[in-house]
């Protein structure tokens, strides 16, 4: 053997020692749910967003979710990221997680052991990147951390041709250009990808390799690596574009930053409060803790501080310190001028969470620790320095804890607005800050320790443990902890499979009515699509924003308005057969009348209400006694209302038909909503309170109320029904909550909201996982009509749909009349009633209709429209139209027919030639890389 041979075997050994020793770290820091059989995934977005794709077939189209969603074109899927192909074959979601943060803290310990020349570096420097605040509060944000891992990948092939130009260090930084994009998370790409070429611009004068041969090579494995993601690149651009972040504001790009005052969390992770069961407070703080959490501690920032006084390394050095000190202000959003320069940069202005620029900030710290534990190896660092950087790091403490007793005032405001009581903050009472406290003390001895001992290990054997304690002071109570998802959540629930036999025979969905205080177990956003549940709901930041305002929903999935309120035909269209909502949940108040806790927020009256509403009716399923009607209702633009003036009328009607009314006076039964808020002007008297709530009026903070009555029938009746008619006048009134109330027996019955539409939703089944209402309007998955009306402006068919009025002032129905986008004359012939439509065959990216008419006519398919669908009448290709705002139609000719739609997406294609191409570009490279001979000069420092 070699003398070569031998010093490679060695070189290579050090790198498996790494792995293994990273490995064995991680799996020991993560084995309270390793070895309990539950999920390394923690929050809605684990649960709605990864675990449903991981568990699931990787398709073009996703038919479970949203109506229609591109499952190839959303990055948080990973259908093109290798590492999840392979464990997902084996289900093992947990090897995927730990994985992810062996090979994090690996390719640091590389990065860091090739530039200091130092394995105790690297080691130091891996072990503060994967314990990181940023990297273990992520946990829950699978992409982010895949994503991630990739970063200090391309930084090693960068350092590695900086000193040593060969075609496998090229190659390797085309591949981890490529997965920090495949990974799932473009924003980590957005900001890795420019870290790597500044990195690139400010290391190139130090290149031992010819300087523009570096650059060159440089630059093109990074070019090269993101046409190799164009697979993911080219189909998410197209998916962006019909989504709601296109038009993202300001706010939106800087919500999720670290605020100022908070900044003290650098220091005292949990000074705000940390996750439930931790043994802290319950946080209080900014929102999402997540997402602003950067915890490095104070033992790497000493480091960090002895590697940029090193005289080694200078260049690296410097450039890493700036790179901390942009990438910290970048975090705290709008506090700086940072966040509106980088929000007008294409793509970028497309993120939120400016709190992610922790990522860069994380690999500087540890990046420099790694280079000042090497300065201490060398003995560089002088006696005094040690001592300078020691008695600094104790003046950032004490100025830290006088900006603490200077905003004591603040946290104790948030403590109390966040219901959370008097926080105390003496170290010795409070262990966010008494722990921190004695780890820094050790932190500062340890410190001190190395610097004034004689050359030995051990030393920095107790450096490297009291770093993991430092780390594990925040990351081993964070919320993977307490918080990970169990397997059992990922089984359906029985009433899931129970309809779902129900609307996939009948080509129908379901929708899950939630909203964020929502305790619903069924029907779960995207979670549905492992037990092929049809739903129009789903859980995904890129939602195509027609989908989201047909359905009025966000990004979460949840519900902007209730359904009870709302008068539109976006759930008919979207053939939503079957909501389910939270089991009903009653209240109980003060004279012991029971309430349903949901509003109907019914409105009547023509004073602030854009529909005009002026009646409408309660229709009960099947008729209640009661003496008594309890009313919980507000007033709104009634501020110039006298005092007991009639404002709306309630007919009670009863079997018999036997008709008693009561009238709702302004001033006696209801009041005006912002009654405190401007009560100089109001001209009514102010109801009894039922509840008060927080609201805004002329932009300035007051309080709301909802107002109580009970009006006392005559006789005891048997009511089947109740008439609401508005009085003329300016005010509205607002119908919150009804009851019905049996005085001779103290009980009482609380009204259902859905009993305010008896004509639209019938109540059909209520379990301890939800209760849920037929739609008795919804569509069928395809129809045929024979009105056709052309449509210039999307905004006008929304507006059809939300009031079902047409311009004409006709109602819409969509199962007759389709708004079309596109046709240059609205088409229109006599209603067909011999048309027939059989849904023959469905897939995730294919469908066949079979269709007979007689005439001209309009096939509406329930289906979202999508850039992609093709359309094919007897195997010929028809143009597709955009119909009532979010769906797709053709026009058919007289006779029998047979209707494909195919998924042929454009996008995918020339992604994948662009992959393909790119591919084999980095096939030829690997297999003649004389492109790349050695050829040096010395290196700068």
């Amino acid at each position: 053997m070699s003398r070569r041979t031998i010093i490679t075997r060695v070189i290579s050994a050090h790198y498996l020692l790494a792995l293994i020793f990273y490995l064995a770290l991680f799996v020991a820091f993560f084995s309270p749910i390793i070895f309990r059989g539950k999920l390394l995934a923690v929050g809605t977005d684990a649960l709605y967003n990864f675990l449903p794709y991981f568990f699931s077939k990787k398709v073009r189209w996703d038919g479970f979710v949203f109506g229609g969603f591109p499952m190839m074109a959303d990055p948080t899927a990973m259908t093109w990221y290798p590492p999840a192909w392979i464990f997902s074959r084996v289900n093992s979601w947990n090897s995927f997680v730990v994985y992810a943060y062996v090979c994090a803290s690996f390719f640091t310990y590389a990065y860091v052991q090739r530039l200091s020349r130092s394995r105790i570096a690297g080691l130091v420097a891996g072990t503060i990147f994967g314990l990181s605040g940023f990297m273990i509060a992520h946990l829950g944000h699978a992409h982010v951390v895949q994503s991630a891992v990739w970063v200090p990948l391309l930084l090693w092939s960068i350092e590695s041709q900086r000193t040593e130009l060969k075609a496998k260090w090229f190659v390797i930084g085309v591949f981890a250009t490529a997965l920090m994009l495949l990974g799932g998370q473009p924003q980590i790409f957005c900001y890795g990808v420019p870290l790597g070429l500044a990195y690139v611009i400010f290391v190139g004068p130090a290149a031992i390799t010819e300087r523009w041969r570096f650059y060159l090579t440089s630059a093109s494995a990074v070019a090269l690596g993101t046409a190799l993601a164009a697979i993911q690149i080219v189909p998410t651009l197209e998916l962006a574009r019909e989504a709601s972040r296109a038009s993202y504001t300001f706010s939106d790009y800087a919500s999720h930053s670290l605020p100022p005052r908070q900044a003290l969390t650098m220091l005292f992770p949990y000074l705000f409060g940390g996750p439930a069961h931790s043994g802290f407070i319950r946080y209080f703080g900014a929102p999402n803790q997540t997402e602003i959490s950067g915890f490095v501690g104070l033992l790497p920032l000493m480091l960090s501080a002895v590697g940029v006084i090193s005289r080694e390394h200078r260049r690296a050095a410097v450039f890493w310190a700036c790179i901390a000190v942009i990438s910290f202000l970048l975090v705290m959003g709008d506090a700086t001028p940072l966040a509106r320069l980088l929000f007008h940069v294409p793509i970028i202005k497309s993120f939120r969470a400016p709190g992610r620029h922790f990522l860069e900030f994380t690999l500087a710290v540890s990046t420099l620790s790694g280079l000042g534990v090497a300065a201490l190896i060398r003995r560089e660092i002088s006696l005094p320095a040690g001592f300078t950087v020691a008695g600094a790091a104790v003046l950032v403490v004490g100025v830290v804890l006088i900006l603490l007793t200077l905003s004591s005032t603040h946290i104790h405001a948030l403590a109390l607005t966040a219901d959370i009581g008097a926080v105390d903050l003496r170290p010795w009472k409070n262990p966010a800050l008494g722990t921190p406290l004695l780890i820094f003390v050790i932190a500062i001895t340890a410190f001190l320790f190395v610097c004034v001992s004689l050359d030995n290990t051990r030393k920095y054997a107790l450096l490297f443990i009291v770093l993991l304690v430092e780390l594990s002071s925040f990351g081993w109570f964070f919320e993977w902890r307490y918080s990970a998802i169990d397997n059992s959540e990922l089984s359906p629930p029985q009433i899931d499979i129970r309809y779902r036999d129900l609307v996939s025979s009948a080509g129908q969905r379901v929708m899950p009515i939630r909203r964020p205080e929502s305790e619903l177990k069924a029907a779960q956003p995207t979670l549905s699509r492992l037990w092929s549940l049809p739903s129009a709901d789903g859980y995904n930041a890129l939602i195509p924003i027609r989908t989201g305002r047909l359905l009025d929903i966000n990004e979460r999935g949840e519900q902007i308005n209730p359904v009870w309120q709302r008068q539109d035909l976006g759930l008919d269209v979207m053939a939503v057969r079957f909501v389910f909502t939270p089991p009903h949940r009653t209240m109980t108040d003060s004279n012991g009348v029971n309430w349903f806790q949901d509003n109907m927020q019914r409105w009547l009256g023509v004073g602030c209400d854009a529909s005009g509403r002026t009646a409408f009716r309660v229709t009960f399923p099947k008729p209640i006694s009661g003496s008594a009607l309890g009313l919980v209702s507000r007033s709104a633009c009634s501020a110039a209302v006298p005092n007991r003036t009639e404002i709306a009328r309630v007919k009670i009607v009863d079997v018999n038909d036997t008709v008693e009314t009561m009238s709702v006076i302004e001033g006696r039964d209801t009041s005006e909503w912002a009654y405190d808020c401007e009560p100089k002007v109001m001209r009514h008297m102010k109801a009894a309170v039922f509840s008060d709530y927080a609201a805004n009026l002329h932009q300035t903070p007051c309080t709301g109320h909802s107002y109580v009555t009970r009006h006392h029938f005559d006789q005891t009746r048997s009511v089947k029904r109740l008439e609401f008619e508005a009085m003329p006048g300016s005010a509205s009134l607002i119908v919150e909550k009804l009851t019905l109330i049996d005085e001779a027996t103290n009980t009482s019955t609380a009204l259902d909201p859905v009993m305010i539409n008896p004509e639209t939703w019938r109540s059909c089944d209520e379990t301890a996982e939800a209760h849920v209402y037929e739609n008795l309007h919804a569509a069928a998955r395809a129809w045929i009509v024979n009105d056709v009306q052309m449509i210039s402006d999307p905004q006008d068919a929304l507006s059809v749909i939300r009031s079902g009025l047409l311009k004409d002032g006709r109602r819409f129905d969509p199962l007759r009349t389709a708004l079309v986008e596109g046709v240059d004359a609205p088409a229109t012939a006599a209603q067909d009633e011999t048309t027939r439509t059989a849904i023959n065959h469905v897939d995730s990216d294919r469908m066949e209709i079979s269709v007979a008419a007689e005439s001209n006519s309009f096939l509406v398919t329930s289906d979202i429209y999508y850039p992609g669908w093709r359309a094919y009448i007897d195997g010929k290709q028809t143009r597709l139209y955009r119909t009532d705002y979010a769906i797709r139609g053709v026009f058919i000719p007289p006779g029998e027919h047979l209707v494909s739609f195919k998924f042929k997406p454009k996008s995918l294609y020339l992604g994948a030639i662009i992959t393909a191409v790119a591919a084999l570009v980095v096939a030829a490279i690997l297999i003649h890389g004389g492109w790349f001979a050695k050829r040096r000069r010395p290196a700068a420092r």
